[in-house]
């Protein structure tokens, strides 16, 4: 409204935190188009505000524009080399570029520095296992094998963290499904951990639901 455009047209401490706010509304909402309006406009009040930049990537992201999201990330880094969502979100949009020994040496050396971290152990993960299709489909066959394997122990991290998660299960059968594509790598499978992997969710499934 105009009362609301007079009043943060005003000297005020931080008056880019409407816009920000609504920015963050508009990405929850999944209106990534207004999204970027919002933030765009908190920047250009505050041209210096990190968490408008961090939802102006983000953002980006959602629209499909990964060389602008990947931009701003970098931004980001370099006015706060120690921002480490900056970091992650910049790892997860090289994945999606297809960079993906790239974003998997970000998201270790960030994993080393944030051990409880879920999202990037999951991120690590789902990279690996992206990478682990590139490696079949190109005939890298034998470094795909490590590369599987690192997935397998990032997604047994994971599960140890968060028995429940769907996204966890899905990763774990499309890393299955890739293993079979290469006969003599499936002896390498670590069948005995993803069965305890299995039980202890069945066990815990059954508990709740004694209690």
């Amino acid at each position: 409204s105009e009362a609301a455009r007079r009043e943060l047209s005003f000297d005020k401490k931080d008056q880019s935190w409407p816009y920000r706010m609504l920015g963050c509304a508009a990405l929850e909402r999944q209106d990534d188009s207004k999204a970027i309006e919002f933030y765009q406009n908190s920047l250009r009040i505050s041209p210096n505000d990190i968490e408008s930049w961090l939802g102006l990537g983000e953002a980006y992201f959602s629209v499909g524009r990964l060389e602008s999201s990947s931009k701003v990330f970098d931004h980001v880094m370099e006015v706060d080399p120690e921002n480490w969502y900056a970091q992650y979100l910049n790892a997860v949009v090289q994945a999606e570029l297809g960079d993906y020994q790239d974003s998997v040496t970000k998201l270790r050396a960030l994993h080393y520095s944030k051990k409880d971290e879920l999202c990037v152990i999951t991120s690590l993960y789902e990279t690996l296992i992206s990478k682990v299709g590139y490696e079949i489909t190109s005939g890298f066959i034998g470094r795909s094998l490590d590369t599987s394997l690192e997935a397998f122990e990032f997604i047994f991290l994971a599960h140890s963290m968060n028995e429940s998660s769907q996204k966890l299960w899905k990763s774990l059968s499309d890393l299955l499904k890739l293993f079979l594509h290469v006969q003599k790598h499936i002896s390498k499978i670590p069948f005995q951990k993803i069965n305890a992997m299995i039980e202890k969710t069945v066990l815990s499934n059954s508990e709740s639901h004694v209690v």
